[in-house]
């Protein structure tokens, strides 16, 4: 979350632990594995089979090129830690990777079939959502009457935990009352 000025509000980063972990994991097991980070998406592990899987036939149009990059190289994370990382997986390889690192709370959040984004715990969606309300909420003068929807469909993990209210993927709105 940034203000206007593109300054951080609020982030979230993962630790070299988690990053190593989900890095380690991948290779062992041959997955695509790409991470987040402020200039662009790296992929770390398996970078073909990620455009393959993920870019499929729009590869060729040059679209990705821009915003996805070949990490196999793995050093871009010297510069600063990823936010998040997406995972090219099936439930089996999600519920391994937490039988072995569980301990570290990453989520896997599946968001289409064998694909999951990889968050730290607390970190998501809604928690950046709440972020940003608590830090113009009060320079507004508003109070809890206001409803932020981001986003299309409806995922249970990206709800406010303090009341429950869904926060929406893909539908871009901000509804002030």
């Amino acid at each position: 979350v940034t203000d206007a000025a593109g300054r951080p509000v609020w982030q979230s980063r993962m630790t070299p632990e988690e990053m190593y972990a989900l890095v380690d994991f991948c290779e062992d097991h041959e997955l695509p594995l790409e991470f987040i980070f402020s200039d662009a998406y790296y992929v770390y592990v398996e970078y073909a089979a990620f455009v393959e899987k993920y870019c499929g036939q729009n590869a060729a149009s040059g679209f990705f090129d821009s915003v996805l990059r070949d990490g196999e190289d793995q050093v871009r994370h010297l510069q600063d830690m990823p936010f998040g990382a997406c995972a090219a997986m099936d439930a089996r390889h999600a519920a391994a990777f937490e039988a072995k690192y569980g301990h570290l709370g990453l989520r896997f959040i599946p968001f289409a079939p064998d694909r999951y984004d990889v968050l730290r715990a607390g970190a998501g969606k809604a928690a950046g959502v709440g972020r940003l309300l608590g830090s113009v909420v009060p320079t507004v003068g508003r109070g809890a009457s206001i409803v932020v929807a981001a986003g299309g469909e409806r995922q249970p993990q990206d709800e406010d935990e303090r009341g429950g209210n869904p926060v929406a993927h893909g539908i871009p709105s901000l509804a002030v009352s």
